[in-house]
């Protein structure tokens, strides 16, 4: 089994059942290898979680650094993100489930992933940025740029919480539209 499909298997199981239950003889089990096998790839548990992040991390940056490029309004550029995270997680659940568990309130990341991965921080800056863009645009309604993106990624993870529920979802362009009003200019009267 190739590296990749290790990561395939720890990442649905570190989404599914968390770091600290997910246990190394699963991962292997999981990837039909033994834990002996699995130790020439990877020292440890904490460093297939390390690898599962990074290697979505890179995948992100590819993807962020390509809507930044377009130089969009920045209101265009807070929704184009918002669509990039709203369908990354539908495409890879457990991913989005793993992020759920690593940053459980308020972006604050759960000491035992401190290290690993894009920070709620620096994803949070993107949004920041376009919406300093967009308010100076007069396109994004006046407010703390800061509380607006951490509203924006609230309503976008709180949309992926819901998939795990009994709850109905939003669909894509709903939840656009929310994210939308929530910060768009109010109309000039």
């Amino acid at each position: 089994m190739r590296p990749e499909q290790v990561l395939d298997v720890a990442e649905q199981l570190f989404g599914d059942n968390g770091y600290h239950v997910t246990t190394i003889e699963e991962i292997a089990a999981g990837s039909e290898l033994t834990v002996g096998a699995l130790h020439t790839m990877f020292e440890g548990k904490a460093e297939v979680l390390a690898a599962v992040l990074k290697r979505r991390c890179v995948e992100m940056r590819v993807e962020l650094q390509a809507i930044r490029a377009e130089s969009r309004p920045g209101l265009d550029e807070v929704l184009a993100l918002s669509a990039f995270y709203i369908g990354y997680y539908a495409a890879l659940p457990a991913l989005g489930r793993l992020h759920l568990r690593a940053y459980p309130s308020a972006g604050e990341r759960s000491p035992e992933l401190a290290g690993y991965g894009p920070s709620a921080a620096a994803t949070k800056y993107l949004f920041i940025e376009a919406i300093e863009r967009g308010q100076r645009e007069g396109a994004i309604r006046p407010g703390r740029p800061l509380w607006l993106a951490a509203m924006v990624q609230s309503l976008i993870m709180f949309d992926h919480s819901l998939r795990y529920s009994a709850e109905p979802t939003a669909t894509r362009d709903d939840l656009l539209s929310v994210i939308r009003s929530a910060v768009e200019a109010p109309p000039a009267s």
